[in-house]
């Protein structure tokens, strides 16, 4: 579950989408986002909800799907923002998988209401990955190759992330 997923641009979605990706080559992945036109990925289900609806609706299908979701698959993983937490108070009582947290956006400032649904959001989660996460992906510059180390750097980075999550899937 993530609030954000390509074609949106801000941090957490290229994450979402290569982690997404990364994992569907040894496990069904599914990703529930807000949105209406995600990119696709090979092998990935992509369930969305349309930001263009009010937020109590939005909140209240985000849940069901979630729910619906929970019933299909054996590991949940949360991506942190309020837009996800919430609707994981709500369905939570349904979900019998594993919730892990992802808390790859520590941008985030929790403070008021936000504060709260995360602490209690937090009691809903059976495992969190707050660290080693990879670097961002190398950019591709048209009067610059990219070097055999940025390149290498970047897999490394992430063969040691997904070293982390595997445990967590089987």
């Amino acid at each position: 579950m993530s609030a954000l997923f390509p074609p949106d641009i801000a941090e957490p979605a290229p994450y979402i989408k290569e982690l997404t990706s990364r994992l569907s080559s040894t496990n069904p992945v599914a990703v529930l986002t807000y949105g209406s036109l995600p990119e696709v990925i090979p092998e990935v289900t992509i369930n969305t909800v349309s930001k263009r609806l009010p937020s109590f609706i939005r909140l209240f299908l985000f849940t069901i799907k979630l729910i619906k979701l929970g019933k299909q698959y054996d590991t949940i993983f949360l991506h942190n923002a309020p837009s996800t937490e919430l609707p994981l108070l709500f369905a939570g009582s349904f979900l019998r998988d594993k919730i892990c947290l992802i808390d790859s956006d520590q941008k985030i400032i929790y403070t008021g209401w936000r504060k709260l649904v995360h602490q209690a959001a937090m009691k809903e989660i059976t495992c969190s990955i707050q660290d080693n996460f990879p670097l961002p992906k190398p950019e591709i510059h048209p009067f610059r190759t990219l070097s055999k180390l940025e390149e290498d750097s970047y897999e490394d980075s992430w063969s040691n992330h997904l070293t982390q999550i595997y445990p967590l899937i089987n």
